[in-house]
């Protein structure tokens, strides 16, 4: 996925690893970032509950990117196993 994580006006790149991990390599300036920066998710459970493993993305079964506050950032919508979308503004 590639999309502007953090507002420089370059494209950054999300992947979703072998280990179900979320990671972000951000582009700063033409350069990427060597090993990348973990994205924690409060995905997979009950309302009002925190995920003790945040950057565990196991159980989630689509990520997709969009402005969906119209505030030009990207946002992160998730669908997990429960059924859940979630928005992450």
């Amino acid at each position: 996925m590639v999309g502007d994580v953090d507002d420089n006006d370059y494209p950054d790149i999300m992947i979703w690893t072998n280990g179900n991990k979320l990671k972000v390599y951000k582009n700063e300036h033409g350069i990427f970032q060597v090993d990348g920066s973990l994205v924690c998710l409060n995905t997979n459970v009950k309302t009002g509950q925190i995920n003790p493993v945040p950057d565990d993305i196991s159980k989630i079964d689509q990520i997709f990117f969009d402005d969906m506050n119209e505030d030009d950032n990207l946002d992160i919508i998730t669908n997990d196993n429960r059924n859940d979308i979630k928005i992450f503004y």
